[in-house]
């Protein structure tokens, strides 16, 4: 729904800058909005395949309460896809790309460290602001 409604913006403003010259209007919008188009497909069907397989695994749920975590403590540095997607302005390719960095970077973490035990301990954070304080992820 979201997808349909910039197209409707990004269309609505193009049909300004060119003075509705259709022909101009929709080559314009097809270079613009592809990308975007495809991006809704991948992140849909990831979406399918999360939904499927992993939404009731342990594993899946300790990864979203600590990306939660994270984003929390570094809004400006980690915001899971879902909050991409969802809560933002970014671009779905942009998002999408920038979602499995952040997961592959993630899952790295969640494999060198016992992640629920640091969150039973009460020493997450510091955990995070260890790898965080200095982070950035490029797309």
């Amino acid at each position: 729904m979201n997808c349909g409604f910039e197209d409707c913006t990004v269309m609505w403003e193009l049909m300004q800058k060119h003075n509705e010259n259709w022909p101009l209007v929709f080559e314009s919008y097809q270079q613009m909005r592809k990308p975007e188009g495809d991006g809704v497909q991948d992140l849909s069907l990831d979406n399918y395949y999360v939904m499927r397989d992993h939404v009731s695994k342990p594993e899946f749920l300790l990864q979203q309460r600590f990306e939660r975590r994270i984003q929390q403590l570094y809004p400006d540095k980690h915001t899971p896809l879902y909050s991409q997607v969802s809560f933002s302005n970014i671009p779905y390719s942009v998002a999408y790309k920038k979602g499995k960095k952040q997961d592959v970077f993630i899952k790295e973490i969640m494999s060198n460290n016992n992640i629920e035990e640091l969150f039973n301990n009460n020493k997450i954070d510091e955990l995070i602001h260890s790898v965080f304080t200095n982070y950035t992820i490029e797309v």
